[in-house]
């Protein structure tokens, strides 16, 4: 069943048998993260010179439930017929990649509300989901020298402390 603004989506749902089995997709918050996350992706494209095919764009917001494209079946077939699925996302494991180690380090908003979008399409089947979860966060470069220098400095006193003895 689909809800409208004028019919908002239930808070709870209760199965056949009467038992509660969690929240049911808000159709309106499912929508917006789905845009939230294919702009932010289509964007990334643009800042890292990542061409991306109309068709590819689209597929952004493919998703098996929740809100999406209306020629989503067309776009699909499309998408079958002229892309390789494994190099397309490969590309966005990539494109995540760069806007979250970006976002992360230098703009908490956005990545808080990329963060947010997630959570909102936790129970949708939307494709690109399951890219987010193979991008490997990126090491913040002054952490690891941090830490290096700490290593350094650990093993460099414990050198003088055994050149006392």
């Amino acid at each position: 069943m689909r809800y409208t603004r004028s019919q908002p989506a239930p808070l709870f749902a209760i199965s056949h048998a009467g038992r509660y089995y969690g929240s049911v997709i808000d159709p309106e918050a499912n929508r917006d993260a789905k845009i939230l996350l294919a702009g932010r992706i289509a964007a990334e494209a643009e800042l890292e010179g990542v061409p991306l095919s109309d068709i590819e764009r689209k597929m952004l917001y493919y998703s098996e439930t929740g809100w999406t494209l209306d020629d989503m079946a067309e776009v699909k077939e499309a998408f079958d017929r002229e892309c390789d699925r494994k190099e397309f996302e490969r590309k966005v494991v990539y494109l995540i990649t760069c806007f979250l180690s970006r976002v992360r380090v230098h703009d908490k908003d956005e990545y808080n509300a990329w963060i947010n979008a997630m959570q909102a399409l936790r129970r949708d089947r939307y494709y690109i989901k399951p890219l987010v979860s193979r991008v490997k966060p990126a090491q913040d470069l002054v952490g690891i020298a941090i830490t290096a220098a700490v290593i350094l400095g650990v093993m460099l006193l414990a050198i003088m402390l055994a050149n006392l003895r």
